[in-house]
């Protein structure tokens, strides 16, 4: 049966905390269920590495701020 289902997690921060820390555990879980999982950080995200670690996939980019003024 081929597996139809493709996840993609985008995380603004990934520099700890409960959010954090559930994407990086439904990630993992995701992976372990065989099923695609890609993840999008900032380019410098602290934790980053552990999702190496897990073996998942991620897109980076590097965090850019705009100010507006009134």
């Amino acid at each position: 049966m081929q597996n139809k289902l493709k996840v993609l997690l985008i995380n603004s921060l990934l520099k700890g905390g409960g959010t954090d820390n559930q994407c990086l555990l439904l990630a993992k879980g995701l992976k372990e269920l065989e099923i695609p999982v890609l993840v999008a950080c900032p380019q410098n995200a602290e934790l980053s590495s552990l999702l190496e670690d897990y073996g998942i996939e991620t897109v980076r980019w590097e965090k850019i701020f705009l100010g507006f003024s009134s």
